[in-house]
């Protein structure tokens, strides 16, 4: 199937490939690529990344170990991911809540390409690590013997041998004897290359996209929309942009492309800035959960949907330095393959942002005066 199918095409796929979106605006999923081959029986590769590693970082290393999984011809075993809270300085929560890999990504779509089972589903048939691989802080120190260690915030994970800095290239593992290989505390990731191949495979849950789609049927039709993401953090080398200058970005972008439509995602807590945007703009926004009420997994899974309602519109704007914003525009191109001119981080001068074009066909990238 080419990678141009109509909403209305992927449909007939077999359920465990896609979900079926409504035939709303121009996005469409990136077609999976079927399994290859399957893995040998009873050889496993596990990992787990690094403590402090954010949800985004954790789906990274995920790339990095499908891809040594292929290579290995192991079935990848998914580690349960690591959610924390934010403090009000924007630092992350030391304590973190665990979910299942498949409480928030499609182990459907991973599977169609290469085999792959849950952590606990693991423990409960093979029961143990026959060699764990670790990070080398000073307080690695390898065994010898049969151990119970943590894994993955699981305690007495029988180990039945542990090294410190064994290394993860294909070549060096293709002649392992272990049945059971992990790798904890990794910071591994693919070039964007390699990872590109493999992240139309690491999708939303499926409910994510169905929730998504629902919400731009219902409120947009088939009509084009700017989507914006306003993070309240400001970037590392810049200040936050203010009302004025998220509308002045978003209205220009409008009036050059006669688009009428705008969402907005935003975190920001700021009443009076966001009544400013909201007078100058009129966004269409999607319902967040209130923080202390609702699950971290919850929370993420709202993340989650605005992320796709931003992925599947016409234009989009994001944040610089901003993980939401990175993320919105990786989805764009690697799950509904939408062209990548037509979206942008705003610059901190909205004179020197550059115009997502409307994607139809190249054209050298300029700089747009102000308009309004």
């Amino acid at each position: 199937m080419s990678a141009d199918a109509s909403l209305a095409d992927l449909s007939a796929l077999p359920e465990v490939l896609t979900v079926p979106l409504p035939n709303v605006q121009p996005a469409k999923f990136v077609p999976l690529r079927e399994q290859a081959r399957p893995a040998p029986a009873q050889r496993y590769l596990l990992f787990d990344a690094a403590e402090a590693s954010s949800l985004r970082e954790q789906q990274a290393t995920l790339l990095f170990f499908l891809d040594l999984a292929i290579a290995l011809g192991r079935t990848l075993v998914l580690p349960r991911c690591r959610l924390r809270r934010l403090m009000p300085d924007g630092s992350p929560a030391p304590d973190a809540t665990l979910v299942p890999w498949s409480d928030l990504f499609d182990l459907g779509a991973l599977t169609a390409l290469h085999p792959a089972v849950p952590i606990d589903a693991f423990i409960a048939s093979h029961g143990r690590l026959d060699l764990l691989a670790r990070a080398t802080p000073d307080s690695c120190a390898p065994t010898t013997t049969e151990t119970a260690l943590t894994f993955n915030g699981l305690p007495d994970v029988r180990v039945l041998r542990s090294e410190c800095g064994v290394q993860s290239a294909p070549t060096a593992l293709l002649s392992s004897p272990h049945a059971a290989i992990g790798f904890s505390g990794s910071t591994a990731s693919l070039g964007p290359e390699r990872a590109a191949r493999l992240r139309p495979h690491v999708r939303f849950e499926r409910g994510v996209y169905a929730e998504a789609a629902s919400f731009v049927s219902e409120q947009l039709g088939a009509e084009p929309f700017v989507a914006v993401h306003w993070s309240a953090a400001p970037p590392a080398d810049g200040a936050r942009q203010n009302a004025h200058d998220v509308a002045r970005h978003t209205r220009r972008l409008m009036t050059r492309r006669g688009v009428r439509r705008a969402f907005l995602a935003t975190d920001l807590a700021e009443r009076v800035e966001l009544s400013q945007l909201h007078a100058k703009l009129k966004p269409l926004r999607y319902k967040r959960a209130a923080a202390p009420t609702h699950s971290l997994r919850e929370l993420v899974v709202r993340d989650h949907v605005e992320m796709t309602i931003c992925a599947m519109a016409t234009y989009f704007l994001g944040t610089l330095s901003s993980n939401f914003s990175d993320a919105v525009l990786n989805e764009r191109t690697a799950v509904f393959e939408l062209d990548p001119t037509t979206a942008a981080h705003m610059d901190d001068d909205h004179n020197a942002t550059v115009a997502p074009s409307d994607g139809r066909k190249p054209r050298v990238v300029h700089q747009l005066k102000d308009e309004l």
